[in-house]
């Protein structure tokens, strides 16, 4: 025994199914005591055929996927159908051969197709793909006969023959299929759903797992029933993965043996029935007999019967079920070979009436005596019908076309055309109001009573309310509201308004009027006798979009019906709702009568309670599914406990439910979003993550009740604020901003039926750089890279400067030393000129042997010579130093000169002199040739005055050296005049001082001389000195 086994891994994003609806069985029960004159026992069922769509009436089977597709398996294709469309997959779609008999969804959601074929394939997302054959030489290439397809973890496993003593155990994974020959009968093996192969060989059962190499026989049992059984399938003997079927050839009955404990019992089937179709679907084994159908548990218990007939609608015939399934979404599902397939919703709830040709007729009204009246404008005939019977069809004599009939009392109504008025009494006379009535005198009413009784039009009257036995308000474009008063034989009229009022509703218990149009409606307070009418509000409705039919209740409630929807208004508190929001109100029928709000649509009945102002009750909804029971509501009527509507297909009524009735809101239906690669059931709240390069959405619906033509409106919250429809099912999302949730609202509707709102919410997935991690990251790499660039430019700067700086400061050092240099060079020469001067003195006390001065004069020119010397050493001085200095060189000159001059050295007070500075040596060169130049050649005693100022500002000092001597111009010509060429030492060196120091320091040093004018003699030398 060859083995060629494969593992298949399960699909992670395998999307989960939407919990579906399900139906309690006490609603049947309910609808039967509610409903007691509708067929509950006959089921309504829509039929798929060749009529509308199948390309085939001979249906194998059905199988529903996990999104709630249902899948139809004919022998000409393969069919997925969602309640409005049906998609085929044929020869045309790639499929080798369309005689498709059975179908099997995989985890992964692939539908695999078994039918007779040179390949083995499946459908997924809407296109066929073909397996690949591991092993193409072995015997079973180029057929498969596949049967018994189980899914397992990694792929599928099924049961093929090739010959009628051996068969093929197959195992596909990644699109390729391995096989495995095993010389056993197909009938007398199974695979079940984990994997293991039941073989039933020699009254034996043996188990072995497929997916487990080598394949290792485990003996299960055997038991006395397996020899009473025949053998092979054509007696009736079926392997199901927790049993063995098979039929006992000794009585012909049924037994079920289960190999996992081998008990057994016999199934309750007719003697003779042997099992034409069987299939296990979610736990339930679904069997179809030659004469019934049955549900059984995983044990093989019976937990439904039905024959055939019970299983088909009774208008059905000549029909036999090929096989069955029961789904929460689809109800039941029957096959046949003949006329399609068959889908049971729920049970009849709206019985028909006797039925009648009401084609060209319109309804018109009731009366009192619960009458209903619809007329035909074409015949001129007036049909009257009571409940169940139809009564008559009358031609109205003299009566132009009828607007309306209005219940008077219990023997006669009123009859509103477009020529008279008319009493319509319960045997079916008419009487017209001028042959009953004569006019009495009423100018204001002139016209109205002409209309009635002369000249017999009556085309712009509207509507006529009864307000009271005697008094009836006729509502017409011209003259406006008329008041009628109806008097034994006469009848007065009296305009009440001249004012156009579109529409009008009378609400009895207040005696209001409620006059509408397209966006407003104003109230009229009108008493019964019609002596009183005034306006009492006008109020606004035009957010409601476009009235078009009001009633009123006694709670005070306006019911404003719209082309789409139905509000009920309190105008006392100027307060609306809506109600039956969840339902397609489009061409809605709707009365409001005995605290109740009834609305026939396409879709079916809806009731709600009313109980007070703005207080209703919970909604009770009969279904019209699929338009079995009618396509159009021409009018609905409310006869005691009943409700009567009648429609395109007939008159139907139905007892109205009670308001704890528990009926279901709606058939079950599902709503998909198909994005990308995914597909999934959508559920409130659920978050859908979109790609910012890919913002298309799809959307589906699967209804099984649908009508029409599928369509979308959505809204998105905060970006499209109202609803849109949709051109399609996908949608193109507008710009969204990423990284952000939006709530996105999405409304399935079609011509009959309307999902609720589904609210879910859209993520824009956001680039790497638009999360806040990325934002952060951007954030900290833009700082980083300005400070990486201001560090570098900060660096690069400091760089610069430190270079600068260093260049500046061997520079400076330079320029320090150079200024060192050339002010040690000048001071070298100011002291040794000075230090000649001084020794000259002491020689010259020597001579004159003034022994005593001689040594006062050295000790104080040692001390001065020290100051000068520590002075040389700094560049700047103070002023109290250079004062001291200068008074002490001044001393040593008056003992040179025997008191020749006096001096005076005087300080700003403005002036601190400890803390300011002047160049050092600056001053004494110069007080030297004021003594040497001025004084010295003065008659008589001279005198020299040193004074330190502040300057213009804070930052200079003024330093004057002012003499009474005799002057440059004098000095210079007694120098002209000596035969000795002396050399002025002092000023040049001063000279030099003054430029090294405007040339090297931050400070700069004017020197200019001022010549007395006579009478006045001497010079005063000035120095200015500013610190910059």
């Amino acid at each position: 025994m060859s083995l060629f086994l494969q593992i298949f891994r399960r699909d992670p994003t395998a999307p989960s199914l939407m919990r579906p609806y399900s139906f309690c069985l006490s609603f049947f029960f309910l609808l039967t005591l509610v409903f007691t004159n509708a067929a509950t026992s006959q089921p309504t069922q829509y039929n798929i055929s060749s009529k509308n769509g199948l390309p085939t009436d001979n249906v194998y089977n059905v199988l529903v996927d996990k999104y709630g597709y249902l899948w139809i398996a004919t022998e000409k294709g393969v069919i997925k159908y969602n309640g409005y469309s049906l998609k085929v997959f044929d020869l045309s779609s790639g499929l080798v051969n369309d005689d498709v008999w059975h179908l099997t969804e995989d985890r992964k959601g692939r539908i695999w197709l078994s039918c007779i074929s040179s390949e083995m394939g499946y459908i997924f997302k809407d296109h066929y793909h073909k397996t690949v054959i591991e092993n193409p030489v072995l015997p079973i290439y180029p057929r498969f006969n596949p049967k018994n397809i189980v899914d397992l973890e990694h792929g599928i496993a099924f049961q093929t023959t090739s010959a009628a003593s051996y068969g093929y155990i197959c195992v596909e994974k990644n699109d390729t299929i391995s096989s495995t020959l095993i010389d056993i009968d197909g009938n007398h093996c199974l695979l079940t759903k984990n994997g293991d192969l039941i073989i039933w060989y020699d009254n034996k059962v043996y188990k072995t797992s497929v997916t487990k190499k080598p394949w290792k026989l485990q003996y299960l049992g055997s038991h006395r029933i397996l020899l009473d059984m025949g053998d092979g399938q054509s007696q009736g003997n079926y392997f199901f993965p927790h049993a063995h079927l098979g039929k006992r050839s000794a009585d012909s009955s049924l037994f079920a043996l289960n190999w996992n404990n081998f008990s057994y019992n016999q199934l309750p089937l007719d003697t003779g029935e042997f099992v034409t179709m069987n299939q296990y679907r979610n736990g339930r084994y679904y069997m179809t007999t030659v004469k019934n159908c049955l549900i059984l548990d995983d044990s093989l218990n019976v937990l439904k019967k039905w024959s055939h007939a019970q299983l088909l609608d009774d208008t059905v015939v000549n029909t036999k079920p090929v096989t069955f399934i029961e789904d929460n979404l689809w109800n039941r599902c029957v096959t046949t070979s003949g006329n399609g397939i068959y889908i049971n919703f729920l049970p009849r709830q709206l019985k028909a009436k006797e039925q009648f040709d009401l084609s060209g007729y319109k309804y018109v009204g009731s009366s009192k005596a619960g009458q209903n009246f619809w007329w035909n404008s074409n015949t001129h005939s007036l049909a009257t019908i009571s409940t169940g019977k139809q009564i008559t069809k009358k031609t109205l004599i003299g009566i132009q076309d009828v607007k309306k009939i209005i219940p008077y009392d219990s023997s006669k109504s009123v009859i509103l055309s477009d020529n008279t008025l008319s009493w319509y009494l319960k045997n079916g006379n008419t009487i017209r109001f001028e042959n009953f009535f004569k006019p009495a005198e009423n100018p204001r009413g002139e016209n109205i009573i002409k209309s009635i009784f002369l000249w017999r039009d009556l085309r712009a009257v509207h509507d006529v309310i009864i307000t009271s036995p005697s008094d009836l308000i006729l509502f017409s474009f011209t003259p406006g509201l008329v008041h009628l008063h109806l008097s034994h034989d006469t009848i007065t009229a009296r305009v009440l308004s001249g004012e156009r009022l579109p529409d009008l509703c009378y609400i009895k218990n207040e005696n209001l009027l409620a006059a509408y149009d397209s966006k407003n409606i104003a109230l009229y307070e009108v008493s019964a006798a019609g002596s009183a009418f005034r306006k009492r509000a006008m109020y606004d409705l035009s957010p409601l979009k476009k009235l078009e039919k009001i009633h009123a209740d006694n709670h005070g409630n306006i019911f404003v019906q719209t082309q789409d929807k139905v509000f009920a208004y309190y105008p006392q508190q100027n307060k609306y709702v809506v109600l039956f929001a969840d339902y397609n109100m489009g061409r809605a029928k709707t009365l409001v009568q005995d605290n109740k709000v009834i609305a026939a649509t396409r879709g079916g009945l809806l009731f709600c309670s009313v109980s007070g102002p703005l207080n209703f009750g919970k909604t009770v909804f009969l279904p019209n599914n699929k338009d079995l029971l009618y396509s159009k509501c021409l009018g609905i009527k409310k006869q005691s406990e009943t409700v009567v509507i009648t429609t395109d297909k007939g008159v139907y009524e139905v007892p109205v439910p009670a308001d704890q009735a528990k009926a279901p809101n709606s058939q079950p239906y599902r709503l998909l979003l198909h994005y990308k690669d995914m597909t999934r059931v959508m559920g409130f709240n659920d978050t859908i993550y979109i790609d910012q390069d890919n913002t298309e959405l799809h959307f589906d619906a699967i209804n099984p009740a649908g009508v029409g033509t599928l369509r979308f409106k959505y809204k998105i919250e905060n970006v499209v604020s109202s609803e849109q429809d949709m051109s399609s099912n996908s949608l193109y999302l507008p710009k969204l901003n990423a990284d952000k949730y939006y709530t996105f609202t999405i409304t399935a509707y079609d011509d009959a039926w309307k999902s609720q709102p589904m609210k879910i919410r859209l993520y824009l997935v956001p680039f790497w750089w638009q999360t806040q991690t990325g934002k952060m990251l951007i954030w900290l790499l833009g700082i980083s890279g300005v400070a990486l660039v201001l560090l570098s430019v900060t660096y690069a700067t400091r760089q610069v400067v430190l270079r600068q700086q260093t260049r500046k400061g061997m520079e400076m050092e330079l320029k320090n030393l150079r200024l060192a240099f050339e002010l040690k060079s000048v001071y070298s020469q100011i002291n040794p000129h000075f230090i000649f001067n001084t020794l000259t003195t002491g020689l010259y006390f020597i001579k004159k042997k003034k022994i005593d001065e001689a040594y006062q004069h050295i000790s104080s020119f040692s001390d001065l010579l020290r100051a000068y010397i520590k002075s040389s050493r700094n560049k700047y001085t103070s002023i109290a130093e250079e004062a001291e200095n200068l008074e002490h060189y001044l001393k040593l000159q008056l003992a040179r000169f025997e008191d020749k001059f006096t001096y005076t050295i005087n300080i700003d007070p403005g002036i601190d002199p400890d803390t300011e500075k002047i160049p050092s040596l600056l001053l004494q060169p110069l007080v030297e040739n004021a003594i040497n130049h001025g004084i010295f050649h003065k008659e008589g005693k001279g005198k020299i005055t040193i004074d330190f100022l502040r300057g213009e500002d804070s930052h200079s000092i003024v330093c004057l050296i002012d003499d009474d001597g005799i002057g440059r111009e004098n000095s210079k010509k007694i120098k002209d005049e000596s035969n000795i060429k002396e050399t002025s030492y002092g000023t040049d060196l001063i000279k030099n001082l003054v430029d090294i120091f405007n040339t090297y320091e931050a400070t700069k040093i004017t020197m200019d001389y001022i010549d007395k004018e006579l009478p006045l003699t001497g010079t005063i030398v000035k120095f200015t000195i500013t610190k910059q």
